[in-house]
């Protein structure tokens, strides 16, 4: 058997297999993101197998690690290791470059939306969101509905620009 190893690493850097190296499920992706966010408390280790060269191959937990790397880049996860895998995939995760223009968007608005919640502990999402709207001078009924990504991206910067001029704790 396989020595283990336990170890943090930035998902990022991890490779996909063969048979997933498009990367993550869409669907997966999304109840993922909508059930735990950019959190990653209680997210068990990744699996992964040390490749012939000794690149990190994820084995199981692809759409953890693409959770991770693409809405909270930077951040350091559990992988447990074993190794060697005998063909690995050449397909790193989540650099940031690979991501469309839509991703690349919704995880800056995703952030934003987190350092937004730290400067306005007092807001409660719904009118976080109704903010980002009339920010966005989307005034009508169906304001929230009808944002685009990149109008409450913009939106959740003018907010965080008022809140710094208020001396923002984030």
């Amino acid at each position: 058997m396989p020595a283990r190893e336990f170890l943090l690493v930035d998902p990022a850097t991890l490779h996909l297999p063969g048979s997933r190296r498009h990367g993550a499920d869409p669907e997966m992706l999304g109840r993922q993101v909508a059930r735990h966010g950019t959190s990653v408390a209680g997210m068990p280790p990744l699996e992964v197998k040390r490749g012939s060269d000794g690149e990190l191959i994820i084995y199981d937990g692809v759409t953890r690690a693409s959770r991770v790397a693409k809405y909270i880049p930077g951040t350091l996860v559990p992988v447990e290791a074993t190794g060697p895998r005998g063909v690995g995939g050449k397909h790193a995760v989540g650099r940031r470059e690979d991501m469309t223009d839509q991703e690349r968007t919704r995880a800056d608005l995703l952030a934003a939306l987190d350092e937004l919640t730290r400067c306005r502990p007092d807001w409660r999402l719904g009118q976080t969101l109704a903010n980002l709207a009339m920010t966005a001078r989307r005034l009508d009924a169906g304001g929230v509905w009808d944002l685009e990504d990149a109008e409450a991206l913009t939106a959740a910067r003018e907010l965080l620009a008022q809140a710094a001029t208020e001396s923002c704790p984030a």
